[in-house]
């Protein structure tokens, strides 16, 4: 698989994996960012905090994951330098 492009032919790996690659845009948990919950538990006269945390909501271009539009702004960039 290739784009032809003038008289370059360019291929390579990400272009294979251009239409497999999710958008940028596409909700994912942080693997950083987290939230601690807090909650007072009562139970038998006694008091305990139990804390929990849990990852923020965010997508794959701010988790800095491979995407769609990253690929594609790779190849613009390939041909533009080919003009």
């Amino acid at each position: 698989m290739g784009i032809l492009y003038n008289n370059f032919v360019i291929g390579g790996p990400l272009l294979l994996a251009l239409d497999n690659l999710p958008a940028g845009n596409t909700p994912c948990y942080s693997l950083t960012k987290t939230k601690e919950i807090r909650e007072l538990v009562k139970n038998y006269g006694m008091s305990l905090t139990s804390v929990t945390i849990a990852p923020l909501l965010s997508n794959y271009a701010r988790e800095g994951y491979f995407n769609k539009e990253e690929v594609e702004e790779i190849y613009q960039n390939i041909m533009s330098k080919l003009k």
